[in-house]
């Protein structure tokens, strides 16, 4: 029983880590795109101080949002598709099991 709670415990922690780096994601490429969107602007028009500092920081307040965002991307798919062999391994393990117990 106390296997089961900790398991939803851990899903529904790593469900909520999973939409915070979506949110980081989302919010790092969007500053991405507003900076290169920006940079055209600039340059098509001439750069004006205010429109390279505005730049500079969409850029690292996106790059800021996205390096943790991608680490714990991977990590959440890593750790799903542990889950998923080691399910994997106890349903075979089962089935084994089932299948000596047949004979």
């Amino acid at each position: 029983m106390n296997r089961v709670s900790t398991d939803e415990h851990t899903l529904a922690r790593r469900a909520q880590i999973q939409r915070w780096v979506t949110a980081a994601l989302r919010a790092g490429y969007g500053l991405y795109a507003v900076a290169s969107t920006l940079f055209f602007a600039g340059y098509m028009t001439g750069f004006k101080p205010a429109l390279v500092v505005i730049i500079l920081i969409c850029l690292v307040v996106g790059g800021i949002c996205l390096a943790p965002g991608l680490v714990f991307k991977y990590g959440i798919k890593a750790a799903w598709r542990a889950d998923h062999a080691e399910a994997q391994q106890l349903a075979a393990q089962e089935a084994k099991a089932q299948q000596a117990e047949g004979r």
